[in-house]
C-alpha cells in the first residue's frame, strides 16, 4: 500500500527541489486553491491510483516529445487512461514522426526526469522552447491533478485556475487537440 500524507491545502514543510518551491510560490501568488498530498515515490500512472482516490482527481499523464531533428519539443498533457498514438498525434500537429525526449534533454529543457514530468515544469521553460499540448478531455474536466515537479507530491486544482492563472504565468499558449 502506498504511503501518503493526509490532504492539506498548504505546501510541504520542506521542498524536494527548486521546481517544487516555484510551483507553490506561484500557486500562492496567483491565489490558486489546491489540495496537496505527499506520498512515497511513484513511477507509473498505475501507482497513482491511490493518490487519485485520495484527492478525488485524475492525475494527468504528461509526455515530453521531440521531432526527429530534436528542434521542436512538445509537452503533452492527457488523461491517464487514454492510449497515446504517436502517428495520430504527429498528424494533428502537422509534423513528422515524434519520439520521446531523452532524460538528459528533459532535464535541460524542463528541469525534470522521466516519471516527474509535469505541466508545472513549464516554469523552467522561460524561453518557451517547449510547446504545450493539452487533450480536449483535460480542458473540459472541472479538476486537474498533477505532480509538483517530484513524484512524491501531487496536487488538485480547478482546471480553470490551471488554464487562466498557472499556464498564463508561464507565457505558454496551449494547443488543444483531440486524441
Amino acid at each position: 500500500m502506498l504511503k501518503m500524507s493526509s490532504i492539506k491545502n498548504t505546501p510541504p514543510s520542506a521542498f524536494v527541489n527548486p521546481l517544487q518551491e516555484q510551483v507553490f510560490d506561484l500557486l500562492s501568488q496567483q491565489n490558486v486553491n489546491y489540495n496537496c498530498i505527499e506520498n512515497e515515490a511513484v513511477h507509473s500512472m498505475e501507482e497513482c491510483a491511490a493518490i487519485e482516490s485520495a484527492l478525488e482527481v485524475e492525475i494527468r499523464k504528461t509526455i515530453v516529445l521531440n521531432n526527429r531533428k530534436k528542434t521542436q519539443f512538445y509537452l503533452l498533457v492527457m488523461p491517464s487512461g487514454k492510449a497515446f498514438n504517436s502517428k495520430d498525434f504527429s498528424e494533428q500537429l502537422g509534423c513528422q514522426r515524434l519520439s520521446f525526449t531523452s532524460p538528459d534533454r528533459m532535464e535541460a529543457l524542463l528541469g525534470v526526469q522521466p516519471g516527474s514530468a509535469t505541466i508545472m515544469s513549464l516554469l523552467n521553460d522561460s524561453d518557451e522552447i517547449v510547446q504545450l499540448v493539452i487533450d480536449q478531455d483535460v480542458v473540459d474536466d472541472q479538476w486537474f491533478g498533477c505532480n509538483t515537479g517530484t513524484n512524491t507530491c501531487h496536487i488538485k486544482m480547478s482546471t480553470d485556475d490551471l488554464l487562466n492563472k498557472v499556464i498564463t504565468t508561464t507565457g505558454h499558449t496551449p494547443m488543444v487537440v483531440k486524441l
